[in-house]
This record gives C-alpha cells, sequence and structure tokens, in this order.
C-alpha cells in the first residue's frame, strides 16, 4: 500500500507544485512549471524518492553495460518518430517541441524534463510495479500502463489543453514513445539509456519543428 501511496505522489507532484506556485504568483500567466528553473524542485523530489524504489532486478542506474544492445534500437525508434512527425506535423505544431527554441525552454525541453519525466515514469513507477510483480512472466503491461500514465501526464505541459483530434493525436504519438523508451528499460533494466533516448527525441522535434518554420518563413 505504501509503494501505491508513493506512486500516486509522485504522479501528481507536478500538478500540485504548479498549483502552489501559481497561487504564491511564483510563475507568470505564461510560464508552465517545466520551463521554469522551479522545475528543478520537482526533479530534487522526484531523485528523492527513487532512493526509495522496491529494491529488485531493475535498478535506476545499474546494469550500463547493455548500452549496446539498447543503442541497436534507438535510432530506428528515432528515425520512426521523424517520421511520424512529418506526417502529422500539421496537426503537432502546437506542442513544446514547436516552440522551445530561441529561449531557455529550449534547454529545458531538450535536456532537463527528459530526466526528470524518466525518473518518474520509467524509475519510480515502472521499475517499482517491474520489481512488485516479478513472477508475472509478461512484463509489457507494466509498460503499457507506464506509457498511458505518461501520456496522460503530458496535459499538464498544455497551455490551453482542449480535446480535440490533435490533443488525440499528440496522446497516441506520446504513447508509443512511452513503450519505445520503457522497452529500453526492459532491455538494460536502467535508466541511463531511456534518459537518452528521451533527451534525443526531444532534441530532434524541437529542431524538426523549428527548422521547419525557419523555412516557412524564408518561402
Amino acid at each position: 500500500m505504501l509503494w501505491i501511496i508513493i506512486m500516486i505522489f509522485s504522479l501528481f507532484l507536478y500538478t500540485i507544485l504548479e498549483f502552489f506556485l501559481y497561487k504564491k504568483n511564483f510563475l507568470s500567466k505564461n510560464t508552465l512549471l517545466w520551463s521554469s528553473q522551479w522545475a528543478f524542485l520537482w526533479g530534487s523530489i522526484l531523485f528523492i524518492v527513487l532512493i526509495f524504489i522496491i529494491p529488485g532486478e531493475y535498478k535506476p542506474w545499474g546494469n550500463i553495460l547493455y548500452i549496446k544492445e539498447a543503442i541497436k534500437h534507438i535510432f530506428s525508434w528515432i528515425s520512426g518518430i521523424l517520421i511520424f512527425y512529418f506526417l502529422t506535423d500539421q496537426n503537432l505544431n502546437g506542442t513544446a517541441a514547436a516552440h522551445s527554441w530561441n529561449s531557455s525552454e529550449f534547454y529545458y525541453f531538450s535536456f532537463v524534463v527528459p530526466i526528470f519525466e524518466e525518473i518518474l515514469f520509467r524509475g519510480i513507477i515502472l521499475m517499482s510495479l517491474l520489481n512488485m510483480f516479478p513472477i508475472l512472466k509478461y512484463e509489457e503491461p507494466f509498460v503499457m500502463i507506464s506509457s498511458l500514465l505518461f501520456s496522460v501526464f503530458h496535459i499538464n505541459y498544455e497551455r490551453e489543453f482542449k480535446f480535440n483530434r490533435n490533443s488525440i493525436l499528440r496522446f497516441i504519438m506520446i504513447f508509443i514513445v512511452g513503450n519505445a523508451i520503457g522497452y529500453l528499460v526492459l532491455l538494460t533494466s536502467s535508466l541511463w539509456m531511456s534518459i537518452l533516448m528521451h533527451i534525443l527525441i526531444n532534441l530532434t522535434g524541437s529542431i524538426y519543428f523549428n527548422v521547419k518554420k525557419k523555412r516557412i518563413r524564408v518561402q
């Protein structure tokens, strides 16, 4: 029961902090928690919670030697994501990837937030579930659960969320990305490669959308 409470607290920590910071006027109307220096408060608490992860086969910072196995898959997955961007870019222009450029948001989006999200979803949540039920033969359902929560969580990043075709496409895309990243955790039993892949996906997404915007302006 304690571990369930810890996972629920970790999942809603971002929402709680952002609500508190808005109430105290620490965040402006145009700034979200993830794109401010207050994101480090969120990440610091997650790092502390990660220390108390359920012990077992999956260890947050262990088994880095499986990096070669993981790299076999990373670039094919990122290529798939870029193809998906290309096919759906008209519907994804409102995402953080399309806006985080020429500002500090780019660094938060590309390098800071991926670390904290991986600690939360593939560390605290996924690894706890995997270590909590080691006798189960199939691990993929836990990856799907963490990916589903990962998709829902991203509503926090929307300045003006609207349930429509575009939001459904984004939800599906994030769910697919979450599954791909979660599979890396199954391959390596650690967070190293999932963090690297998440950073690469956010970085390439930001570059793709903003290079495309510049080309449109030139034309």
